[in-house]
């Protein structure tokens, strides 16, 4: 393709790039979680309660010792969470960059982005 055909390039914003760096550190910890998961032994401490709604408070915060099968259960639960939820705003993040480029050549807006 001809060079001077090419529209230029569009730096990625700030923001954007806050918010890759925010699904990263998600992404790390979501896999670090599992990691601590798939090699933890024995019981494990996990914390329950101290839920608010309606501006009361349920139950009173407290930590249990529990079997290791629901320990590795809550573990695997929250580190999956942590990975779908960064990768979804690496994803997004990639994306709104794309179709901001996509835009900014002229091109009709994709109708796979939404």
């Amino acid at each position: 393709m001809n060079q001077e055909l090419r529209p230029p390039k569009l730096k990625m914003t700030a923001s954007l790039k806050a918010v890759i760096v925010a699904g990263a550190v998600l992404v790390y910890f979501g896999g670090y979680g599992l990691w601590e998961a798939s090699t933890h032994a024995g019981p494990g401490v996990v914390t329950y309660g101290g839920d608010r709604y309606d501006g009361r408070s349920g139950e009173d915060e407290h930590s249990e010792l529990v079997p290791e099968r629901i320990y590795k259960k809550h573990s695997y639960v929250q580190g999956v969470m942590l990975l779908i939820f960064g990768a979804t705003m690496i994803v997004g993040s990639i994306k709104s960059h794309k179709e901001r480029e996509r835009l900014a050549a002229g091109l009709p807006p994709s109708p796979y982005f939404y």
